[in-house]
Parts: C-alpha cells; structure tokens; sequence
C-alpha cells in the first residue's frame, strides 16, 4: 500500500533500509579481519555464572563462538572508547595521548 501511495518515499526508506545493511556488513568484515590475525595468546578468566550465561546467550545470538564474542564485545569496547595499541603492545587511549 505505501509502495503504491507514494513510491518516492518508499523507494527512499529502501535506499536507507539498504544502506545500513552494507555499513552493517563492512563493519562485519572489518572485524573478521582483525580476528582472523594470529592468535598467539590464552585468555582465562573467573567469573561468576550470571556473567558467563550472558557471555553464552550473547555468543548464540550472534551465532558465535563464547571466545568470538568476548572478541567481537573487547574490539567494539576499544573502538567506542578510542583504544588503540601502541607500536610496542600496550595500550593507549587518545586522552592519554594528548596529556
């Protein structure tokens, strides 16, 4: 109905609808390519069972693995937050940068 009663309109809120589809996907494969570098380290941690169900119920509906989730929610922490490491490893945050 809102196709035939204003197809400019409609044709618009398709090109938007579309638009955040591909930024969603570049986002998508920016990350995998940033995951898929060398894993070289371990990570163990304690915490408590409420915290790990949330980690599980994230990483199945994202469709991921439990590790590939702490992943994807460590990067989208860093780029919010302006992390980023320094050419010997560590981190830095641009705050620190500029004082």
């Amino acid at each position: 109905m809102f196709r035939q009663v204003c197809p400019d309109l409609w044709y618009a809120h398709e090109l938007i609808k579309n638009a955040k589809h591909m930024q969603y996907i570049c986002l998508t494969i920016i990350l995998c390519i940033a995951m898929s570098l060398l894993k070289d380290e371990t990570l163990s941690i304690r915490t408590s069972s409420e915290i790990k169900q949330l980690v599980r119920l994230a990483a199945e509906r994202e469709r991921r693995s439990v590790s590939s989730m702490i992943e994807i929610l460590v990067l989208d922490y860093a780029r919010q937050h302006n992390l980023q490491l320094a050419s010997t490893g560590t981190a830095k945050t641009k705050k620190t940068a500029k004082q």
